[in-house]
């Protein structure tokens, strides 16, 4: 997760990272953001298609719908356990 420039967070990540694809959910933007290190040959833009997003070889992006409410479900489930306890 990141709170904008996920082009900034893969382009450090890929100088520590060898052959490597990063999937950044930005909070921000509520989309996927995918990037990958300068030496990794994955055409980002086939995955993201997939995904229903497009893109280029190296920076592509997509909109997981289900995942804002997945997220907020997980919020939900473990504050109510903590509830629960109290």
């Amino acid at each position: 997760m990141c709170d904008g420039h996920p082009s900034e967070i893969a382009d450090a990540w890929g100088k520590r990272a060898r052959n490597a694809v990063f999937a950044l959910y930005d909070a921000k933007s509520l989309a996927v953001s995918l990037r990958r290190s300068p030496d990794c040959t994955v055409d980002l833009s086939h995955v993201a298609a997939a995904l229903g997003g497009g893109g280029h070889a190296a920076a592509a992006g997509c909109e997981l719908s289900d995942v804002r409410p997945a997220l907020a479900g997980m919020v939900a489930d473990r504050v109510g356990r903590v509830l629960e306890r109290k």
